[in-house]
């Protein structure tokens, strides 16, 4: 019996309702000058832009100083050090030591510190101070209810953010542990970039995000870029690139792509497209939605794509136990698959192809990997060798396009610019371990380096929190700053990025300071450590999620989130609405 399934118009009741929360260009600059605090300064130079490691954080307020994979920033004084996630809100959120865990969760407060990317004190920060609901945005449900704080967030070891305001949830928000950790709000009138830009830190609400490699071989640390992007991160030139308007209609980030190919590589030379309907026929393009917040690699529709895939690669779990939660990962990876005791690995790669873009390998060691569990106990993340994850979600719903989900982020590099209304995506670097951060314009233009301000570099990572020089930045600040294009925007929401041309950019139009202040106890950013080496289960037993899906295998009742039959009612993954994830019924 096919698994039961979620109407896109439902789905589109929550996506539809971002567009209420969307700033106009007029409104969101406004925006951005009645908050400006800092002056300006004669000069034709541009803020450089910002950029924080996506690395291991041994996080604050964790009895046994878990460590967590994530964008390493800390917030308060003395610094309390966070591992935080970007998620498409317009307001950043910051979780305390109480109301942590999903309610439906068995797991006790240690595991959810670590699970949320650890845990703000107030009290214990001497620049806390009560925050302003005039300095927040709204936001769509599930928004969960939160008490507001204004505090001093360190960006990294040279650059900090001060007085600004964020939410500590007072209730959970319902999203299990799909995106478990504390947010950067990065919607469409993101306060935190909002901040950045009226503080003239940054040149345009830009972003860039890049997850790095945590698979079993190849690891590294990635960065998210603040106001630019960083072009050591590109595979190829800079205008082989796939660029579209922001759609928010249709993908929460507002990151709608058109695929041409998508298709299995096994290691004997053979290919087989994987492009499919639930009717069985071959459908090209496909349309797909990025999520640089999601855990995992993909989330496929599976009685279409995830079938080929099942059926050409012979996972016979999928067959097994699909629409239960014996094929499930509950761990690091959420909800993502398992390969099961009877079930054969597979060894080959993935190809995708964007519609007059580039093209990238997903390589199996980053999508098929050891299984990663919770120790209840201990709060501590360890490897469970007798399993092994599918970084791939089976989604049982209608017309689901296909995600591409943060672990994607290692092939392929993300710049979003929200003052242009426009996102690029290129190939990925990954082995790359330098920086050269590149500054963007409002119109989403490059700027050249001799606009680049010097005073305040790229980090370091050297931990003192001083400045020197950044690979990208020029010693020159004088004379007009020149930008190029990225693309030449979205025309039925889809351009090839291009070089538009080089014009100069008029004095006096760049008139910015970076705001100066090193971060309390910086954290590293220099993109040599890796992911961390998780030990067996330290203390000989299964975590309460193992526990309780053993239980649920046994006929025991248990949470709903577990259970094998359906759920009366079904769980409602976004408040407020009829709205839930089929696949955990």
């Amino acid at each position: 019996m096919k698994a039961p399934t979620l109407r896109l118009s439902r789905l589109a009741l929550f996506i539809a309702s971002i567009s209420s929360c969307l700033p106009t260009p007029s409104a969101a600059a406004a925006a951005a000058s009645s908050s400006s605090s800092s002056s300006t300064t004669s000069g034709t130079c541009v803020p450089t832009p910002i950029s924080a490691a996506i690395t291991n954080v041994t996080v604050a307020n964790s009895p046994n100083s878990a460590i967590v994979r994530g964008v390493a920033m800390s917030v308060g004084s003395p610094a309390q050090n966070l591992a935080f996630m970007p998620y498409p809100w317009n307001n950043s959120l910051v979780y305390d030591t109480t109301n942590l865990c999903d309610a439906l969760s068995t797991e006790n407060q240690i595991s959810c510190i670590t699970r949320r990317g650890g845990a703000y004190s107030a009290v214990a920060s001497k620049t806390q101070k009560g925050g302003s609901s005039a300095a927040v945005a709204s936001d769509p449900s599930p928004f969960p209810s939160t008490a507001l704080y204004s505090d001093t967030w360190n960006l990294n070891a040279a650059v900090a953010l001060e007085n600004y305001t964020f939410g500590v949830p007072v209730n959970d928000w319902g999203e299990q542990f799909y995106y478990p950790q504390n947010v950067i709000g990065l919607g469409p009138n993101s306060t935190f970039l909002n901040a950045l830009y009226a503080n003239e830190m940054i040149a345009s609400r830009t972003y860039s995000f890049f997850w790095g490699q945590d698979g079993t071989t190849g690891q590294s640390n990635g960065s998210i870029v603040f106001g630019g992007y960083d072009s050591a991160k590109i595979s190829g030139a800079v205008t082989s690139n796939y660029t579209a308007a922001l759609n928010y209609t249709s993908c929460l980030w507002g990151l709608q792509v058109e695929l041409s190919a998508l298709g299995l590589f096994f290691h004997n030379g053979t290919k087989a497209s994987i492009l499919y309907d639930d009717q069985g026929a071959k459908t090209t393009p496909a349309i797909g939605c990025i999520d640089p917040g999601a855990p995992g690699m993909f989330d496929m529709p599976d009685y279409d794509q995830f079938e080929a895939f099942a059926e050409f690669t012979n996972y016979t779990s999928f067959y097994n136990y699909v629409g239960t939660s014996e094929m499930r990962s509950t761990g690091l990876n959420f909800w993502d698959s398992l390969y099961l005791e009877d079930d054969t690995p597979f060894t080959g790669d993935i190809d995708i192809t964007f519609k007059d873009g580039p093209s990238v390998t997903v390589s199996n060691d980053q999508f098929v990997v050891p299984h990663i569990a919770m120790d209840d106990e201990s709060g501590l993340w360890y490897q469970n060798t007798s399993l092994t994850d599918l970084l791939i979600n089976p989604v049982a719903t209608d017309n689901y396009p296909l995600r591409m989900c943060r672990h994607f982020m290692t092939f392929v590099y993300v710049m979003v610019n929200l003052d242009a209304g426009e996102f690029t995506v290129w190939a990925a670097n990954s082995q790359s371990n330098s920086e050269s951060l590149v500054a963007v314009n409002l119109d989403n233009h490059m700027i050249a380096d001799s606009g680049i301000c010097t005073d305040i570099p790229s980090p370091d990572g050297d931990g003192d929190g001083s400045s020197t020089s950044g690979s990208s930045s020029s010693s020159g600040t004088s004379g007009g700053a020149s930008s190029a294009s990225l693309g030449s925007g979205g025309i039925a929401g889809i351009a090839i990025g291009a070089v538009a041309g080089v014009a100069f950019v008029a004095a006096g139009v760049w008139f910015f300071v970076r705001r100066k202040k090193s971060a309390e106890a910086p954290l590293d950013a220099s993109g040599t450590n890796g992911p961390p080496t998780y030990s067996d289960n330290p203390n000989g037993h299964r975590s309460a999620y193992e526990e309780a899906a053993a239980k649920n295998a046994a006929g025991i009742p248990n949470t709903p989130e577990l259970y094998s039959e359906p759920v009366d009612p079904p769980r409602s993954e976004l408040r407020g609405t009829d709205v839930y994830r089929a696949e955990l019924e």
